[in-house]
């Protein structure tokens, strides 16, 4: 991806009610992948919300 060029993805679990959406995106020297897992755990909705950055070599920089 070149700029600011943003790619969405969603799916869906198989085994149990739920969905994950992200969107991946680079910012000058860093891929960043933000997105929302909506599940449902010993019977409790749940909602997370994650972040994680990557550097250009994909190396780990912050979750």
């Amino acid at each position: 991806m070149i700029g600011s060029a943003r790619r969405r993805v969603r799916w869906q679990r198989l085994d149990r009610p739920g969905a994950e959406r992200a969107t991946l995106y680079h910012s000058k020297r860093f891929w960043f992948v933000v997105g929302k897992i909506d599940t449902e755990f010993g019977g409790v909705r749940s909602k997370i919300a994650y972040q994680v950055v990557c550097d250009d070599s994909w190396s780990l920089t912050l979750i």
